[in-house]
């Protein structure tokens, strides 16, 4: 239910003063953690799910949301270390909530661990399948990886997930897909360029050939179609 913003601190006193009462009360802290998650309130969560942590049986499934939440707001305050820790203890708690590893995937390519960070986002894409988002996080971890192609297949199935009138979430994929597209093109041109100059430094990303070097590359490039064609006319 949507609360009206003048009612908002009316409910916030009614369920701290209920928190208050009964500490470590489910419902009480639910609901507490969804309105200021609502309100982005980051800073204001971190205050009160301390508190009421110690209140919590540990171990329980609401400790694990208390967990998850605390890495909740640490990631979107920049916090990654701190958001980290506190993901992987909810992910130690609950294993099975998938937007605790995407939280943790996040934090983990924030930190520059991405070979982890792809780890805990292809959990987050086992566990929940049909949220968008996680695909799109593995995604772009691929990319920075140096695996366009696998990127591609990852972002897509994220992409086709989305309904058609939802614009500006479509576009996001479409950015990231054009990202892999040109990392594929680039990687290609690389390649060819080694196979005709092996002597020559690697193409940088943004380099242009002479005329006459592009040419010699398109001839490769177009003798390597024609090749791959006839292999595949061959197998039928």
């Amino acid at each position: 239910m949507n609360v009206p913003s003048a009612q908002v601190p009316i409910q916030k006193a009614t369920l701290l003063a209920g928190l208050h009462q009964n500490p470590g009360d489910a419902g009480f802290l639910e609901a507490l953690g969804t309105l200021l998650d609502r309100e982005a309130a980051w800073e204001e969560l971190i205050e009160h799910f301390l508190v009421q942590r110690s209140a919590v049986p540990s171990g329980s499934m609401l400790d694990g949301y208390v967990h998850f939440m605390l890495g909740k707001a640490a990631t979107e305050l920049g916090r990654t270390e701190e958001a980290l820790s506190w993901l992987q203890q909810a992910i130690a708690i609950r294993a099975d909530f998938p937007f605790a590893h995407h939280l943790l995937a996040r934090a983990l390519r924030h930190l520059g661990r991405l070979p982890d960070a792809l780890s805990a986002s292809q959990v987050c894409t086992s566990l929940a399948p049909g949220f968008p988002w996680g695909w799109l996080e593995a995604g772009e971890i691929q990319l920075l990886l140096g695996l366009p192609l696998e990127a591609v297949e990852t972002l897509q199935r994220g992409r086709n997930l989305l309904p058609q009138d939802a614009t500006n979430e479509l576009e996001v994929f479409e950015r990231a897909l054009e990202s892999a597209r040109q990392l594929i093109k680039h990687q290609d041109h690389q390649e060819l360029a080694q196979q005709l100059w092996p002597d020559r430094p690697p193409l940088a990303n943004d380099q242009e050939l002479d005329p006459l070097d592009g040419f010699e590359l398109d001839i490769l490039r177009f003798r390597r179609l024609l090749d791959r064609l006839e292999h595949q006319k061959e197998r039928k």
